[in-house]
This record gives structure tokens, C-alpha cells and sequence, in this order.
């Protein structure tokens, strides 16, 4: 029937979800001096319930920096269509433009 749901999200589903808060996320990079290139990797964490971002880790030097906050801010923002596993892990690295 059209009510179950896939176990995890689907590429296409994250990378709409990602479309939406890159922009945001790279424009932290200018706004804290962050060289075009720079890459910061995020880990993710995503409820299957409710498709909210439930943990976002920034898993590199930027972590305690507020570069890595502005980003974590962002992609704490991502909202994914509900799944049916209970929780669904990714990183992600984001380049600087």
C-alpha cells in the first residue's frame, strides 16, 4: 500500500534535503573566513518518525570553532520524508566556496 514507508531515505531524498541548507551552510565560510575549498565533514543523525535531523556532528578541526557551529546550525535545519528505520547515520562533507 502507498502508506509504507522505505526503510531509509533515498539519494534523491537527501540530496533535496541537503539543496536546501548547502547555501546556508556555505555561506558560514565567507562570514568566519574560511578559504574556498575548505571542507568541513558532517556527520548526521535522522529520526525515522519524524524525518527531523535529531544530532549533527562536525567531525573535524571546525568542531569547537564558529565556522563548525554556523554549519552544524544549518544542517541541524535538513528535513527528510519519514522513514521506517528508527534513526539513519550519514556524513557529509560540505566544500567552501
Amino acid at each position: 500500500s502507498a502508506d509504507v514507508l522505505p526503510e531509509k531515505p533515498s539519494v534523491k531524498d537527501l540530496k533535496q534535503a541537503f539543496g536546501v541548507v548547502k547555501a546556508e551552510a556555505q555561506a558560514c565560510g565567507p562570514r568566519y573566513g574560511a578559504p574556498p575549498g575548505t571542507l568541513v565533514h558532517v556527520g548526521l543523525s535522522i529520526a525515522g518518525s519524524t524525518g527531523d535531523v535529531v544530532e549533527v556532528t562536525i567531525e573535524d578541526e571546525h568542531r569547537d570553532a564558529p565556522l563548525g557551529r554556523c554549519v552544524a546550525e544549518a544542517f541541524a535545519k535538513a528535513r527528510f520524508p519519514r522513514f521506517a528505520g528508527k534513526r539513519f547515520q550519514l556524513h557529509y562533507t560540505l566544500h567552501m566556496k
